[in-house]
């Protein structure tokens, strides 16, 4: 995360994604988070820097845990056009070091030797979750059947020399697709048993390895290669034993926090289930729940803005009002189609206008299926109840892959 600190303020972000934007997609509830001043930010993700740092030093990991957690999901939480599993991922497993011993062996401020069973155990099982999940997602139409989205992604490379062609077989694809579900389903046992666990982790790092090189998704490989060392045996490094009977160190306090946070980890991913309407299209419980890789989309997106004080319907692009990165994703996201309509409607409120009514005239191409309206376009946004199903203003899915 001290790498991931540097590369986001060396690459302009912090002025591109959350200073230039003159509005931001917030999550529900969360609309009072706003960004701080040019100087604010900047010096925020300096003290995030130097908390990684000192986190990865071992020194004080409680404290400077927790104020990287506050710092970190702070700023993911002013944009939700940016939001990124392995993102959600490092907020949680900083929050856990808060409240786990971490900073033992090779820290500078070593806390004991020993380690109670617990702690391994909390930060297994979250790894673990992220690893089932992921498989467990992955059964499904698209990728099981099709090889949807990775037969449109590995397009890409087909002017590779010698294996661009190969990749761009739609069986490479369908192949390459099951072996990732397996992967993510079986790699924990893999890794938890003694006499696969080091063919397991090899098998792990060319798997994550080529992700990277083939997809752009950030740090997400180098994460989950480091995060995977917790199913190593606590003595792997030679230094740390395992502490079967040992619970004195997690107070009372602590239980009470860590108990239910972990039984809200292992019951979000599922809560799509909840919905009517297939999750990788209505996006109805999709974010917070490890759906990784899941999905392709593009979409177009235009507003029609009806009022009193006019006989024909206003066009509104909120092309012209957004970063690209805001547009890419607020045509292709739901909630985020309805957040801004309201915010269209408070813009033609401020100018005097009244009786307002928003439609959404919206296309969406989704992982190689024709591209179709997504939207009713005869649904008025701005009477949407949140808590009402998608599937009632969001259009079915009405094709195949080609």
């Amino acid at each position: 995360m001290l790498y991931s600190t540097i590369r986001y303020w060396w690459r302009g972000w912090i002025d591109e994604i959350l200073l230039d934007p003159t509005y931001h997609f917030t999550y529900a509830g969360f609309s009072w988070v706003k960004p701080l001043s040019y100087t604010g930010m900047h010096f925020l993700f300096l003290c995030m820097a130097i908390s990684a740092l000192l986190v990865a030093l071992g020194w004080h990991v409680r404290l400077f845990s927790g104020l990287f957690c506050l710092a970190f999901t702070y700023i993911e939480l002013i944009e939700k056009s940016t939001y990124l599993n392995h993102y959600y991922l490092i907020s949680i497993l900083s929050f856990l070091f808060v409240l786990i011993p971490t900073s033992g062996s090779f820290s500078l401020g070593r806390e004991k030797k020993d380690v109670a069973w617990w702690a391994y155990g909390i930060l297994r099982l979250q790894v673990g979750l992220v690893y089932f999940y992921a498989g467990l997602a992955k059964i499904g139409s698209d990728w099981f059947l099709h090889g949807q989205p990775l037969q449109t992604w590995l397009q890409a490379y087909r002017d590779w020399a010698i294996i661009g062609p190969v990749l761009a077989d739609s069986n490479v694809a369908l192949a390459m697709s099951w072996a990732g579900m397996l992967f993510d389903l079986t790699i924990v046992g893999w890794l938890l048993w003694p006499k696969t666990r080091r063919w397991a982790y090899m098998v792990l790092i060319v798997f994550h390895m080529s992700i990277w090189l083939l997809f752009p998704i950030g740090v997400f490989s180098l994460v989950m290669m480091a995060a995977a060392t917790i199913f190593f045996d606590p003595d792997w490094c030679g230094t740390n034993t395992l502490k079967q009977e040992g619970t004195q160190h997690l107070k009372g306090l602590s239980w009470l926090i860590i108990i239910p946070f972990m039984l809200l980890q292992i019951l979000l991913p599922l809560r799509h289930h909840l919905y009517s309407g297939h999750v990788n299209w209505t996006e109805e419980g999709f974010r917070f729940a490890w759906r990784v890789m899941l999905i392709e989309k593009a979409g177009f997106l235009e507003y029609r803005v009806q009022m009193n004080e006019r006989d024909r319907m206003l066009v509104h692009s909120p092309r012209k009002d957004l970063t690209r990165v805001q547009y890419k994703m607020l045509s292709t996201q739901p909630d985020m189609i309805v957040q801004y309509a309201h915010q269209i409607a408070e813009h033609y409120k401020e100018k005097g206008f009244s009786g307002l009514r928003v439609y959404a005239r919206s296309k969406i191409w989704f992982n190689g299926h024709a591209s179709q309206t997504y939207i009713d376009p005869s649904i008025d946004l701005l009477s949407i109840d949140m808590d009402m199903p998608r599937a009632q203003w969001i259009l079915p899915q009405n094709s195949v892959p080609k």
